[in-house]
């Protein structure tokens, strides 16, 4: 077996890890958010609305990623804005 093959068959198998991992974090997430939907009901905060402020001064896309959090926050039920 030459480098080449021997070198792809490792990103190959790098790849396969990584679309494990990301399917073992998205099974996480998911039981995250029903937790988390359960909780803010039993807190008797499900109307309430979170505050994320941003800046895009610590890192470029700072802004970007607080929008996606929030997005990713209100599949969890958590009702959020971006400042």
């Amino acid at each position: 077996m030459n480098k080449q093959k021997l070198l792809y068959a490792d990103s190959s198998f790098e790849k396969l890890r990584d679309f494990e991992n990301a399917l073992a974090a998205v099974d996480a997430m998911n039981r995250c958010d029903l937790k988390t939907a359960h909780l803010l009901k039993k807190a008797g905060m499900e109307q309430q609305v979170f505050t994320l402020y941003a800046s895009n001064a610590a890192f470029a896309g700072g802004m970007d990623a607080a929008v996606l959090f929030k997005e990713y926050a209100n599949k969890a039920g958590v009702k959020m804005e971006v400042s």
